[in-house]
């Protein structure tokens, strides 16, 4: 496992510059074809064009995971079948739940930032743009991220630890994974060379010296990846926690959209306490154990007579 990860980090490091390439030509070549004009297709590649190279650099590390997954997978023996998983029949069901809920929590929170005056309302917002914009990214971030967290490695590794015991575990390189970000006010868009991506994971551990930053994201992380477990591991499917991890994406992702930090969140001053966006901070811990327990008690009785596994 440990050698699953170092090799995850450098073939991510050294995939992300010729990501950021390929996705650059291929958004130019969409252009010239007149493909921006087309819904969806138009949002991508606005999307690609307006990406600095810490966002390309996230989902190289992710296509990583993914690569690295099958030797490792060939290593520990696993065949499918085997990474405890059942049908699921309330499967849209556990989604649309759990969208609800986790995005309902958030976007409440985020509800009572602005009334308190610390985020502000932008001026000038085209919400049809930003809610479609959200919605992809919660549908890309939820199921990908799913399939591989709480599918494929939380399957492994349960196949020698106990369940919780698994799930600490992978819950821990959840939250790693997400501090290998730069940090936001960092902005690459030129001199993209081969080596930036060896650079930048020097840039992003240098916050691991920031306490309160550590304290602000980790916490929070590590929350949300055991709620994720948890709803795996007690409907023993991936479809409620799809629906959870879509539903925070798209609140964080919409709230960043519509609303503003005040100056003194950017200056850190309610650090660790309040961060620049819903997820940062432990306000934001306190609104996820709200949603731990609405997921404890849907797994208890919501689905008790649905059909599905209880747990």
């Amino acid at each position: 496992m440990a050698g699953y990860f170092a090799a995850t980090l450098v073939l991510g490091a050294a995939l992300a510059p010729w990501l950021w390439q390929v996705a650059r030509a291929v958004a130019a070549w969409s252009v010239e074809a007149g493909w921006e004009r087309l819904p969806v297709v138009g949002s991508w590649i606005d999307s690609i064009q307006r990406a600095d190279f810490t966002r390309v650099f996230n989902r190289a590390m992710l296509v990583a995971a993914l690569v690295c997954l099958w030797p490792a997978a060939r290593l520990l023996r696993i065949r499918r079948g085997q990474l405890g998983l059942e049908r699921n029949p309330v499967r849209w069901r556990d989604v649309w739940i759990g969208f609800v809920v986790a995005a309902g929590v958030l976007l409440v929170m985020g509800w009572g930032y602005l009334q308190a005056g610390i985020f502000t309302w932008r001026k000038k917002v085209e919400l049809g743009a930003v809610v479609q914009d959200s919605l992809m990214r919660a549908a890309g971030a939820g199921i990908m991220e799913e399939l591989f967290f709480r599918g494929a490695l939380l399957g492994l590794v349960m196949r020698v630890w106990p369940p919780r015991v698994a799930l600490a575990f992978v819950t821990t390189i959840f939250a790693a994974v997400h501090f290998l970000q730069a940090p936001p006010a960092l902005v690459i868009r030129d001199g993209i060379e081969a080596g930036t991506g060896f650079w930048l994971v020097g840039e992003i551990l240098r916050v691991f010296a920031d306490a309160n930053f550590l304290l602000a994201e980790c916490a929070t992380l590590w929350a949300a990846g055991w709620i994720l477990g948890e709803a795996r591991l007690r409907t023993r499917s991936l479809w409620l926690p799809i629906g959870l991890h879509a539903g925070w994406i798209f609140g964080i992702g919409l709230y960043a959209g519509l609303t503003r930090a005040g100056k003194a969140v950017r200056r850190d001053e309610y650090l660790p306490w309040i961060g620049e966006t819903l997820k940062s901070g432990l306000v934001p811990l306190a609104m996820l154990a709200l949603t731990g327990l609405a997921v404890w008690a849907y797994g208890r009785w919501g689905r008790r007579h649905s059909g599905g596994p209880v747990g």
